[in-house]
């Protein structure tokens, strides 16, 4: 017992000897809004929507560079967004809310909107353009084959259901209230309770990889997996122990390995062992976040309260900032970077004389903010960071380098 104390002791000592010496790869987006995001979906490294409180929806075509503001003719909370392709793409929200865009979201299709104010739209998921499904209160679901020309409803079992996911026409699954859990094999026609591992917590997120899927209980945050399209599940961790009480709202994986989890109180977590253990991430603001979305491995976004983004295109890794030498420098600099022109990932070296703060920062031609590369307090020495920019464009960026007491700006070449 004795040494199993004194390993959880010296792993802990290190974890916080890393966090003090690394910096963290998630990156805030500028949204320009400041409403609440409930739901952020991208269907490439470039383009994607989130959707929030106030009827708003935003899109992007260059990785979160720029959001811009989509109108969509209503105020009511969306609370989940899925895009077929770049150009149909569905949301939807309280009282009944259904939105439909043919075009990416130039104009806006108001479907439904205000008819019931004591029902809201949880999730919605679609197979292609024409044929989807939606969840929410009530104890029942929706189907369409037509885009919405004409619906149909089936009655559930519960009486919040949270999220729905179909994977054919037939097999489709929806996680809600109090662990119940439920399963069709007609196309959401009727449907079957399946029990998960006891549980009782809310399920607001399931995501899958074929047959493998995930689900995360909101109020206990215990993680549970099938192998046969939530035929069966079984429990397999909890991402931080009780009595911890913030909530896990989302979870999504990218492969079968990797997958996020995110909730209140700034949590952002990772696994690379398929969910059986979790590593908390290093995130630039603290707000409550509400969904986790990744493309691949390495790029994704995350969305929460008061219009918060952001991205990273390193899967979040903390990455350190190596210590490279021990004499000490007599004067603040800050050297080009190596190799330069670079693709996609370069070096940038810089020297302190003494205990400062220390902010490094990647801007584009037009004077955006890429990254914060550093921005923390260091000790005098001389260090090293790596820029990874295998989600940017070729061209010409710029890097600054801060400190209370020095300034300095530089240019480098990406060249794809």
């Amino acid at each position: 017992m004795k040494k199993i104390i004194y390993i959880s002791f010296i792993l802990i000592i290190n974890y916080s000897l890393l966090i003090d010496n690394c910096f963290p790869q998630w990156v805030q987006q500028n949204s320009g809004t400041i409403f609440s995001l409930a739901d952020i979906q991208f269907i490439n490294q470039y383009t994607g929507w989130v959707c929030g409180a106030n009827g708003t929806i935003l899109k992007t075509t260059n990785a979160g560079l720029n959001w811009v503001v989509q109108i969509t003719g209503v105020t009511e909370t969306l609370y989940d967004i899925h895009a077929v392709d770049s150009e149909y793409v569905y949301c939807v929200g309280i009282f009944e809310t259904i939105l439909k865009t043919t075009n990416g979201g130039s104009n806006w299709i108001v479907i439904r909107s205000g008819v019931n104010p004591g029902k809201f739209f949880y999730g919605l998921s679609f197979i292609n353009r024409t044929t989807g499904w939606i969840c929410g209160s009530g104890q029942w679901t929706l189907r369409t084959t037509n885009g919405f020309a004409t619906i149909d409803s089936s009655m559930i079992g519960v009486s919040y259901a949270w999220d729905i996911y179909f994977k054919d026409n037939l097999n489709g699954l929806v996680g809600g209230e109090s662990g119940t859990f439920y399963k069709s094999t007609n196309g959401g026609i009727n449907w079957n309770l399946i029990i998960v591992s006891n549980e009782t917590s809310d399920f607001f997120e399931m995501s899958f990889i074929g047959d493998v899927g995930w689900l995360i209980g909101l109020q206990n945050r215990k993680v549970h997996r099938t192998i046969n399209f939530g035929q069966t599940w079984d429990s397999i961790s909890r991402v931080t122990p009780e009595p911890d009480n913030w909530n896990a709202v989302s979870i999504f994986f990218s492969s079968i390995n990797t997958g996020w989890t995110c909730g209140g109180a700034a949590k952002v977590f990772k696994t690379t062992n398929g969910g059986y253990n979790w590593l908390q991430q290093v995130i630039p603001v603290f707000t409550a976040y509400s969904s986790v979305f990744f493309i691949n491995d390495s790029i994704g976004w995350c969305a929460g309260n008061t219009g918060t983004i952001l991205q990273t295109s390193s899967g979040g890794l903390i990455v350190p900032i190596q210590l490279t030498g021990h004499n000490l420098p007599i004067i603040y600099k800050i050297y080009h970077n190596y190799p330069n022109p670079f693709n996609p990932s370069t070096i940038i070296r810089f020297e302190i004389p003494q205990n400062s703060y220390v902010k490094l920062t990647v801007y584009n031609s037009l004077g955006e903010q890429i990254s914060d590369l550093v921005n923390q307090r260091l000790n005098a020495g001389i260090y090293e960071v790596e820029f990874n920019a295998a989600n940017l464009s070729s061209g010409i960026y710029f890097y600054t380098f801060f400190t209370e007491e020095y300034k300095e700006t530089k240019k480098m070449i990406l060249i794809k």
